[in-house]
């Protein structure tokens, strides 16, 4: 059945701005935000956060690769424990998850998580359920799933593609497993489940805050950000 594989969706939304180096000042263009889908595969069923490990760092080489001028990723996902709002989630951060591209991780509020890659995941599953229930396919692994994702369902748009999918292998996702240091391991974040916007600012440290915000030019909640360090 659909449910065991492990589905990764992410959409990318963008808009090109005009920046000002001296002050830092953004100002927001008239062109429209655009919208990609990323969605990640993988027969590794954990759900937890070595395998958002492994989907971002796929994201971020993807992004590299397609966007080269994007530089700096905010993500919003809900405040999963196991996935994005725990202790190995915020030592994954503190480490930038080892990507080149800075991150901030925002976390909607409880029961608000829904996002356009709900939509994506929606598409997935119903296209993949749809072609099993009339006997056009057997899944045997996650390559199956992948190969007829790749030649079916992918999205263009003015005749470039918006849709992509990356098959992540499940030692992949192991080796990152195996490489994390145990829960006991590592220093938690007090009240971490009351934040709502946590960024890394240093190798092994992370500046969070209850409230995320995105005002251009300065507000009280500048002050609001603390510093910890999340020793490996």
């Amino acid at each position: 059945h659909v449910q065991a594989i492990c589905r990764g969706p992410i959409g990318i939304l963008f808009k090109k701005c005009s920046y000002r180096p001296s002050d830092g000042t953004i100002f927001p263009s008239n062109s429209r935000v655009k919208r990609d889908s990323f969605v990640c595969v993988s027969g590794d069923l954990s759900h937890d956060a070595a395998a958002v490990k492994a989907f971002i760092q796929a994201l971020s080489s993807h992004v590299e690769s397609k966007y080269p001028h994007i530089e700096h990723i905010h993500i919003w996902s809900d405040g999963c424990g196991a996935q994005y709002k725990s202790k190995v989630p915020m030592y994954n951060l503190a480490r930038n998850f080892e990507v080149p591209l800075q991150l901030t991780w925002n976390y909607y509020g409880s029961r608000h998580g829904k996002s356009e890659s709900d939509g994506e995941s929606g598409v997935v599953k119903t296209f993949l359920d749809n072609q099993i229930k009339a006997k056009q396919l057997t899944v045997n692994d996650a390559d199956d799933i992948y190969e007829l994702l790749t030649t079916s369902i992918l999205l263009h748009e003015n005749g470039e593609s918006r849709r992509h999918f990356r098959l992540i292998a499940k030692e992949r996702i192991e080796s990152i497993r195996q490489e994390t240091p145990l829960t006991n391991e590592i220093r938690p974040i007090k009240g971490v489940r009351q934040l709502h916007q946590i960024k890394q600012v240093g190798p092994g440290i992370v500046m969070y805050r209850r409230l995320s915000c995105y005002h251009q030019n300065g507000c009280d909640h500048d002050k609001d950000w603390t510093e910890f360090n999340i020793p490996g």
